[in-house]
């Protein structure tokens, strides 16, 4: 089973919203890696070796962020404790730099 790195109290983070803060902060443009057989995962910011996260959707909302080769524990913690301040300051909208 693969390790999601979602937290519990993120439901409420809309998807678009959370794949603007991943962009910026991981990396962009995204990429797929076997889109027929995995159309639901997008790898950031690249595919393979350059690959950090992969999102997994389901319905248009982000279900899964898995670490990949290149991911960093230390980075993803300060993303994760920055993550609730974007709601409580902008609510509905990205609009801070990052």
């Amino acid at each position: 089973m693969a390790t999601n790195l979602l937290r519990p109290g993120w439901g409420q983070l809309d998807s678009h919203e959370l794949r603007i803060l991943l962009d910026n902060r991981i990396g962009r443009p995204g990429q797929y890696d076997g889109r027929d057989a995995t159309p639901d995962r997008i790898h950031l910011p690249l595919a393979r070796a350059q690959c950090r996260v992969v999102l997994t959707y389901c319905n248009r909302r982000i279900v899964s962020v898995e670490p990949r080769q290149a991911f960093d524990v230390a980075e993803w913690e300060q993303i994760a404790e920055e993550r609730p301040q974007l709601t409580l300051t902008w609510p509905g909208t990205l609009t801070a730099p990052f």
